[in-house]
């Protein structure tokens, strides 16, 4: 049975960063985020950067945005849902931050890879409420079952978030992918729309892992049956590119990234760049 219960965010205050302690003892499948204001702002014009933290250590980092086209990246029914009503300030966004994968092909693959968190000290998350927002409004609801492991720390999903140097119209990142866990997809965003990504290369200790076009890595994603069929490949001109590793929906397909002696990123551009890219590393292994 799934249980649903209340989260309580603390300190919701316009320029602050709120926060909730998740009780443990369960596994959390999902936590859903209750996001308004007085002026009925977006709630990505409400929320910036949302952390989750085990043991006081930070495991994911995203903001809302972030967190939402990544989510409606595996289908439109996991994105954000907005309930607009007649009075002022009563909209609600209402924004899911997954621990299992729903959108996955198998069902062990699907709540295997949801947290357990006996064995946890703490499980925090935070979110910080931008500056100038009138009346904040952020609560939660949590999604979990009555499975534990036994007190033995399992792997959880993370989200590494980097700002990649973006100059010229080639860099190469040595150093932008950890050599540890299984890599499952790196997002990247564009620098500027004109100076978007046109290639993006991945060497695993001097062998071509990925060698893909902009529009090829969107046709990748189509390929693949995880994604919501017929969904729109990612912008061919400008916004985010997915390179999926798991895109088949099978945990094992991701990269094992301690097994190459270096990992090197390379990214090409349609036009000189001249800022940075933001990149987001979905990781799967042991809690940082």
């Amino acid at each position: 049975m799934k249980f649903k219960q209340q989260l309580t965010f603390e300190n919701v205050v316009a320029g602050k960063k709120a926060f909730c302690n998740i009780p443990l003892g369960n596994r959390l499948l999902a936590v859903i985020l209750e996001i308004g204001s007085g002026a009925d702002l977006t709630y990505d014009n409400i929320l910036d950067d949302i952390y989750l933290k085990v043991n006081d250590n930070v495991q994911r980092t995203m903001t809302a945005l972030e967190l939402n086209e990544l989510n409606a990246a595996n289908g439109a029914q996991y994105a954000a849902r907005v309930v607009n009503v007649a009075a002022v300030g009563a909209d609600r966004t209402y924004l899911p931050i997954y621990f299992y994968k729903p959108w996955a092909k198998l069902a062990r693959d699907q709540e295997g890879s949801a947290w357990t968190t006996d064995w946890m000290n703490s499980l925090r998350l935070e979110a910080v409420i931008k500056a100038g927002v009138a009346n904040p409004v952020l609560n939660a609801f949590y999604v979990f079952d009555n499975v534990t492991n036994g007190g033995k720390p399992q792997y959880i999903e993370k989200w590494i978030r980097t700002d990649l140097p973006a100059v010229g119209s080639r860099n190469s990142h040595p150093s932008a992918i950890e050599r540890k866990d299984i890599i499952t997809q790196i997002s990247i965003w564009d620098p500027a729309a004109a100076s978007s990504i046109s290639r993006v290369k991945i060497k695993g200790g001097g062998v071509e892992l990925v060698d893909l076009y902009r529009q090829q890595i969107g046709a990748d994603l189509q390929h693949y049956a995880e994604m919501t069929a017929g969904m729109a490949a990612e912008p061919a001109t400008a916004g985010r590119l997915d390179i999926a590793f798991d895109g088949d929906g099978l945990l094992e397909s991701g990269l094992p990234a301690a097994s190459y002696p270096s990992l090197v990123l390379d990214l090409e551009y349609l036009a000189a760049a001249n800022g940075s890219c933001r990149a987001i590393i979905q990781r799967f292994g042991l809690a940082e």
